[in-house]
Protein backbone atom coordinates (compact mmCIF):
# COMPACT_ATOMS: atom_id res chain seq x y z
CA UNK A 1 0.00 0.00 0.00
CA UNK A 2 1.13 3.55 -0.70
CA UNK A 3 0.90 6.26 1.95
CA UNK A 4 0.12 9.50 0.10
CA UNK A 5 0.92 11.63 3.16
CA UNK A 6 4.44 10.19 3.08
CA UNK A 7 4.89 10.79 -0.66
CA UNK A 8 3.48 14.33 -0.85
CA UNK A 9 6.54 16.15 0.62
CA UNK A 10 8.80 14.14 -1.68
CA UNK A 11 7.08 15.15 -4.94
CA UNK A 12 5.78 18.64 -4.15
CA UNK A 13 8.07 21.56 -4.97
CA UNK A 14 8.61 24.58 -2.76
CA UNK A 15 6.09 27.39 -3.22
CA UNK A 16 7.64 30.85 -3.71
CA UNK A 17 4.51 32.64 -2.47
CA UNK A 18 3.61 34.23 -5.80
CA UNK A 19 -0.06 34.73 -6.60
CA UNK A 20 -1.92 33.25 -9.53
CA UNK A 21 -3.73 35.64 -11.82
CA UNK A 22 -7.08 34.49 -10.41
CA UNK A 23 -5.85 35.22 -6.86
CA UNK A 24 -4.70 38.69 -7.95
CA UNK A 25 -8.13 39.37 -9.47
CA UNK A 26 -9.72 38.50 -6.15
CA UNK A 27 -7.17 40.53 -4.19
CA UNK A 28 -7.73 43.63 -6.34
CA UNK A 29 -11.47 42.92 -6.66
CA UNK A 30 -11.32 43.40 -10.41
CA UNK A 31 -12.11 41.47 -13.59
CA UNK A 32 -9.92 39.30 -15.77
CA UNK A 33 -9.98 41.87 -18.59
CA UNK A 34 -8.88 44.70 -16.30
CA UNK A 35 -6.02 42.62 -14.90
CA UNK A 36 -4.93 41.63 -18.41
CA UNK A 37 -4.96 45.31 -19.42
CA UNK A 38 -2.89 46.29 -16.36
CA UNK A 39 -0.36 43.60 -17.24
CA UNK A 40 -0.21 44.39 -20.96
CA UNK A 41 0.25 48.11 -20.25
CA UNK A 42 3.16 47.40 -17.90
CA UNK A 43 1.48 48.36 -14.62
CA UNK A 44 2.00 44.91 -13.07
CA UNK A 45 5.01 42.65 -13.64
CA UNK A 46 4.33 38.96 -14.25
CA UNK A 47 6.50 35.93 -14.76
CA UNK A 48 6.04 32.28 -15.63
CA UNK A 49 6.93 29.52 -13.21
CA UNK A 50 6.31 25.85 -12.71
CA UNK A 51 3.33 25.06 -10.49
CA UNK A 52 4.67 23.36 -7.33
CA UNK A 53 1.77 20.88 -7.23
CA UNK A 54 1.12 19.76 -10.80
CA UNK A 55 4.36 21.03 -12.41
CA UNK A 56 2.58 22.81 -15.24
CA UNK A 57 3.85 26.25 -16.25
CA UNK A 58 1.60 29.17 -15.33
CA UNK A 59 1.80 32.94 -15.00
CA UNK A 60 2.08 34.51 -11.54
CA UNK A 61 2.65 37.88 -9.89
CA UNK A 62 4.81 38.45 -6.82
CA UNK A 63 2.85 39.20 -3.67
CA UNK A 64 5.06 42.27 -3.08
CA UNK A 65 4.09 43.69 -6.51
CA UNK A 66 0.39 43.29 -5.71
CA UNK A 67 0.77 44.89 -2.27
CA UNK A 68 2.74 47.80 -3.74
CA UNK A 69 0.06 48.30 -6.40
CA UNK A 70 -2.67 48.30 -3.74
CA UNK A 71 -0.76 50.89 -1.65
CA UNK A 72 -0.28 53.15 -4.67
CA UNK A 73 -3.53 52.78 -6.64
CA UNK A 74 -7.20 52.25 -5.84
CA UNK A 75 -10.13 51.56 -8.14
CA UNK A 76 -13.19 53.78 -8.05
CA UNK A 77 -15.35 50.92 -6.79
CA UNK A 78 -12.92 49.97 -4.01
CA UNK A 79 -12.56 53.61 -2.96
CA UNK A 80 -16.35 53.98 -2.86
CA UNK A 81 -16.55 50.96 -0.53
CA UNK A 82 -13.78 52.34 1.68
CA UNK A 83 -15.44 55.77 1.91
CA UNK A 84 -18.95 54.27 2.16
CA UNK A 85 -20.19 56.52 -0.67
CA UNK A 86 -22.02 55.54 -3.85
CA UNK A 87 -19.48 55.34 -6.68
CA UNK A 88 -21.30 57.87 -8.88
CA UNK A 89 -21.36 60.44 -6.10
CA UNK A 90 -17.67 59.77 -5.40
CA UNK A 91 -16.77 60.07 -9.10
CA UNK A 92 -18.59 63.41 -9.31
CA UNK A 93 -16.80 64.66 -6.19
CA UNK A 94 -13.39 63.56 -7.53
CA UNK A 95 -14.09 65.22 -10.89
CA UNK A 96 -15.03 68.47 -9.11
CA UNK A 97 -11.78 68.26 -7.12
CA UNK A 98 -9.84 67.79 -10.39
CA UNK A 99 -8.37 64.45 -9.28
CA UNK A 100 -6.95 62.82 -12.43
CA UNK A 101 -7.34 59.13 -13.21
CA UNK A 102 -4.12 57.18 -12.82
CA UNK A 103 -4.61 55.23 -16.08
CA UNK A 104 -6.57 55.78 -19.26
CA UNK A 105 -9.97 54.21 -18.60
CA UNK A 106 -10.29 53.14 -22.24
CA UNK A 107 -7.09 51.08 -22.22
CA UNK A 108 -7.44 49.60 -18.72
CA UNK A 109 -11.21 49.18 -18.63
CA UNK A 110 -11.65 50.54 -15.10
CA UNK A 111 -11.11 53.79 -13.25
CA UNK A 112 -8.08 53.88 -10.95
CA UNK A 113 -6.72 56.74 -8.87
CA UNK A 114 -3.43 57.28 -7.10
CA UNK A 115 -4.13 57.02 -3.37
CA UNK A 116 -1.92 60.02 -2.57
CA UNK A 117 -3.97 62.26 -4.91
CA UNK A 118 -7.38 61.36 -3.45
CA UNK A 119 -8.57 64.01 -0.96
CA UNK A 120 -10.42 63.14 2.24
CA UNK A 121 -14.08 63.22 1.35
Amino acid sequence: MVDTAELKPLVRRMDDGALSLKAVEQELETSTNVLKALISNGHMAVYDRINPVNRCPHTVIDRAVVQSFKRTFVSLMQLAREKDIHFRQLKKSLDQSFVPCAFDKETVGATFYRRDEVPDI
